[in-house]
């Protein structure tokens, strides 16, 4: 996405970007939250019903802990909390650089071409933070083909 538009200044097609990182963090949030709410939810009821008098009590703690451990590996594969903060980083470095920019103050104090500035350090952050998720999601990548090389 680039940060001027033909139609915009860089401002506005900079508001559509903070919203995106904004929104990506919030859904990573909201699913972290999600996973985690699940998770102990259902680790907790394992004692429970393996305490009923019931038959089947086995074969329910069975399938409990089973989804239990399906859920803490989804969110350990999708990294839903990781993402969530590295996303909210990006936004909250933009949000910065955006009121440095309105405020004149910072490196735009100094410069004649403040415009060129903003979209130059916008482009820079976005860079150096979205060279982090790459980062953290090729982690796994490693790990699976060590894993494959021992076998």
């Amino acid at each position: 996405m680039r940060l001027v538009t033909p139609k915009g200044s860089p401002v506005d097609a900079f508001d559509v970007e903070y919203r995106h990182y904004l929104a990506t963090a919030n859904r990573n949030r909201f699913s972290h939250h999600v996973a985690q709410v699940c998770y102990y939810s259902l680790a907790v009821s394992v004692p429970i019903v393996l305490l009923l008098d019931h038959e089947q009590a086995n074969v329910i703690g069975a399938v409990i802990s089973a989804v239990t451990t399906l859920i803490v590996s989804l969110e350990r594969h999708f990294k839903f909390k990781e993402n969530w903060l590295i996303y909210f980083q990006i936004a909250e470095d933009l949000r910065r650089e955006k009121s440095l920019y309105s405020a004149g103050a910072g490196d735009y104090k100094r410069t004649e071409d403040a415009q060129s500035r903003f979209v130059e350090r916008v482009e820079q952050i976005k860079r150096a933070d979205l060279r982090r998720l790459e980062a953290l999601n090729s982690q796994g990548d490693d790990v699976s083909k060590q894993r494959a090389s021992r076998s």
